[in-house]
Formats: C-alpha cells, structure tokens, sequence
C-alpha cells in the first residue's frame, strides 16, 4: 500500500467513525452541530473526489493522529458554502431515521451497511450494474425512506453487498418499489442461496439459509426424477407454515417434518408413487397431514387431475381409510 492510498483509507474511517458518532445525536443536537457537519462531509467529498494529495503531503499528514478533523479544523468556508450542504446532511443523517431505529436493530444495521455500499458506488458504477436501477433503489430507500421488516433485514444482511443485490434482482421495471421488494423477497426465497449468483457474508448466513440448502440436498437424493422449482414449491409452503421458527437460532428446522413425510411416503408406498406425489408440487402444494393421504389415495389408483378438487373440499383432512370405508364413490 502506498502513503496515498494509506491516508485515504485513514481519512476515509475516520470520516466513517464520525458518522457513526452522528448517527447517535438526538434531533436537537444535530441541528446544533449540522453547520460543522455539513463542512465536514464537503470536505471529504471533495477529498474522495479530487484526491488533491501529493506523497510528500501524505507523508506528513500521516504522522497526525486524525489528520481529516485537523483539516476541517483549519477550514472555515463561508455560510453560503455551507447552506448548499445542509439538506444532504439532515437527508443523509436524520432524515435515514438512523436515530430512530433502535426498535428495529437489523433494519437499522442493514440501512447504514446499504449507505456505506450508496458512497462507495454512487461516483463509479461498474459496467454491469443498471445505472436507472441503482438510482432508483437509492432514491427509495434513502430519500422515501422505505423500510425492511426485521426478518426482510435479516435476510438481505447475508449477502456482501445487499444493496448491489437489490439493484440486480429489481432492475429496470415499471413496478412500484414496494412491489419490486416483495417481488426481490420472493425470488430469495425460491433460490437455493448458497449456491445463487451473490456473494454471502458467511458470518450472517441465517439457519434456515443452510437448512434449505440440506433439505435440497435430501431431495435430489431421494427423489428418483428430482426437480428443482418443484422441491421450491415444497419447500416454501413449509417455509411459510413454519414461520414462526425463522426467528430461532436453528434448533427448530421448518423442512423437518415434510422431510420425515415424504421419506415414510416413499418407504410405505414405493418410488413411482412417490414421485408422482412430489410432481404434484408442480400445481398444489399441501400440509403434511394431508400429503399422507394423497399419498394413499394416488396408491388406490386416485385420479391425480382431482386432487386440487379434493384439497379444496377439505377431502384430504380425514383419512382415507374412512372415505373407503364409507364407500365413497372417488370416480
């Protein structure tokens, strides 16, 4: 590393560490200070931007222990200067509701690790990011202020760069944001993420995360014609009647019970049967319970196009065994 590129990184976290320090006012003491942080965040703009630094220069401003507060010390710009700072530091620092999220921790972590990604590509975009995309996610999370639920927030804080993520898996649509979230939200839910085309940050991969992965895994093991959007169509519904264990540290395992299920059906019934139950996956999905006695029902020779019929008459909730004895006719 270079002495430029050591006092750029040392001005770039002290400048950081100052924000964070921000980040804490309460409202009445950052309009007290907005003046000095509004000069500050103009001087280190114009230290990102221009790189005004010779080596000599760097050499010497290496040796002070807070070389960026020292130069903002010793400039002292006119009002006017200042005044065309002020919205982009109170939009930047109070009106992110940075202060405000203590009763939402992860969004609040997620929103200032997505401005951090806002600074670092805002001036230089690399070729294969959307330029419309980028501005659009920015102006709504950091302008509109859109917010993450705790779990949405958790989700997006396993990836690297989550900001970057939400760019590429939204591009350039004509939805409104909120949709394009729920849209985002979705396709990470019906991905295997371990093995999806982001980059993970292995320390914040959440258990259901690698629980999916496994149960994945298990499928295409078990499954003689195993098919992946199907095993996702599975997977989700119990994702979704599970989750109230998404919040847990991984004790509880929303895929364990459909596993256990669908590995009784195949020993029970055989593999044909059981590969035609896990195709069903294709158009309707079921709870467990229910799955059992489809299972008996495709068994005894059940026309499979009735099946969606049957779920939505409730059919599948007693077991077969007394629909046979009652002497239904299932024709």
């Amino acid at each position: 590393m270079t002495v430029l590129e050591e006092l750029y990184d040392r001005i770039e976290n002290e400048y950081y560490g100052l924000r964070e320090e921000w980040s804490e006012y309460e409202f009445e003491e950052l309009m007290c200070d907005v003046g000095k942080i509004a000069k500050m965040k103009s001087i280190y703009n114009y230290i990102r931007q221009h790189e005004p630094f010779s080596e000599k220069q760097a050499e010497h401003f290496l040796k002070m222990q807070n070389p960026f507060q020292v130069i903002c010390n010793r400039y002292d710009p006119s009002e006017g200067e200042i005044h065309e700072e002020y919205k982009t530091v109170i939009d930047d620092i109070y009106a992110q509701k940075i202060t405000d999220m203590q009763s939402q921790p992860y969004f609040a972590d997620l929103k200032w690790q997505m401005y951090h990604e806002k600074e670092k590509y805002e001036d230089r975009l690399a070729p294969h990011i959307d330029k419309n995309a980028f501005r659009n996610v920015s102006y709504n999370l950091f302008i509109e202020n859109h917010q993450f639920d705790e779990y949405q927030s958790r989700v997006l804080m396993q990836f690297k760069e989550p900001l970057i993520v939400l760019v590429k898996e939204i591009g350039s649509t004509e939805e409104f944001f909120d949709k394009q979230v729920e849209r985002v939200m979705e396709t990470l839910g019906s991905v295997d993420l371990l093995t999806y085309q982001h980059e993970l940050n292995k320390d914040f991969i959440l258990p259901e995360t690698r629980q999916r992965h496994e149960a994945i895994i298990e499928l295409m093991d078990i499954v003689p014609e195993f098919h992946f959007q199907t095993a996702m169509e599975w997977l989700m519904l119990n994702r979704h009647l599970n989750s109230s264990m998404l919040e847990g540290d991984g004790e509880d395992n929303p895929y364990q019970d459909f596993l256990k299920t669908m590995r009784d059906i195949k020993e029970e019934h055989g593999d044909e049967i059981f590969q035609k139950v896990f195709n069903i996956g294709t158009d309707v999905v079921m709870q467990n319970e229910e799955l059992i006695e489809v299972a008996k029902y495709i068994a005894d020779d059940g026309e499979i196009d009735r099946i969606p019929e049957l779920l939505d008459d409730d059919f599948f909730l007693t077991p077969y065994e007394e629909h046979k004895q009652g002497g239904m006719s299932l024709c």
